[in-house]
């Protein structure tokens, strides 16, 4: 079970001989022959733990690392045995930074570039693909998504407090989707020290199931099983990421990068500026 914020409290004490950061941006722009970043792990990736491809950007090799759950991945920048989390969500990288002393975020450096946030659902559920795919639009459309933003994602970024669960609305009768949870994405995929799913995504599923009159049944996997709990019918939906636009880099295999045959892609519900989570000497 995840339990993110008992893990932060333990790399406090741990990171307490570096400096203490906020959730502001610092500089960062390392000068090596080559690069080792973590990245959490997609669905077109290899298996956790390979050096999964290599890129090169003006002349920088850069050796890129899945690792299946964030508190692996905050681990290893630690050890050492990476030098930084690339494609984090902005939000993400700013929240874990104001509860961790020692890290910082920076949009520089690497490839910079936006991440697009959506749901993934099998092929063969077409149907559900299209309620939820409508949904998601209309919350759009209405203003609803902005507003959850502000109230579940920005509130939480220069304060030490933590999301609060969102109740999910219960339909007697109702069709009862499960979708997974992973607490890898905080405050947007939140999972309390106490394992109860909270923040954004949470908040979403809530407005959702008010407009589709469904039940959410809430699963908790890490990010690196999400491709097998769909196949395997241990789940129905995943939150997935729908597309990353690189700045500095050109490469069709970023366009869909949670993309795979057996699924379909969402209209996105959540945009953010991609960043670099590393230790701030």
């Amino acid at each position: 079970m995840k339990k993110i914020i008992a893990v932060v409290l333990v790399l406090v004490m741990t990171l307490s001989c570096f400096a203490i950061c906020g959730a502001e941006e610092v500089s960062y722009n390392p000068d090596l022959p080559g690069v080792v970043a973590g990245l959490l792990t997609y669905m077109n990736f290899g298996s956790s733990g390979e050096d999964t491809f290599v890129s090169e950007v003006e002349g920088v090799n850069h050796f890129s690392r899945g690792f299946d759950d964030l508190n692996s991945a905050i681990l290893a920048v630690q050890s050492g045995k990476i030098i930084v989390i690339s494609d984090l969500p902005q939000a993400v990288a700013g929240y874990i930074t104001n509860r961790v002393d020692g890290l910082g975020w920076s949009t520089e450096g690497y490839f910079g570039g936006s991440v697009d946030m959506c749901m993934a659902v099998l092929k063969e559920n077409e149907e559900l693909y299209n309620k939820l795919n409508g949904a998601i639009v209309e919350l759009r459309n209405d203003g609803t998504l902005d507003q959850m933003k502000e109230q579940y994602v920005d509130a939480y970024l220069n304060n030490n407090e933590e999301p609060v669960p969102v109740e999910l609305p219960r339909f007697e009768g109702a069709e009862t989707i499960r979708i997974a949870v992973c607490g890898d994405l905080p405050p947007i995929d939140f999972i309390a020290a106490d394992g109860t799913p909270a923040g954004f995504n949470v908040a979403l599923l809530s407005a959702i199931a008010e407009k589709l009159q469904v039940n959410f049944e809430l699963v908790q996997i890490n990010m690196g099983a999400r491709l097998l709990a769909l196949v395997q019918g241990n789940v129905d939906v995943v939150f997935a990421n729908r597309k990353i636009s690189y700045d500095r880099i050109e490469s069709d295999y970023f366009a869909s990068i949670d993309s795979h045959d057996e699924l379909m892609l969402t209209e996105s519900y959540f945009t953010s500026p991609l960043c670099n989570l590393f230790l701030q000497y």
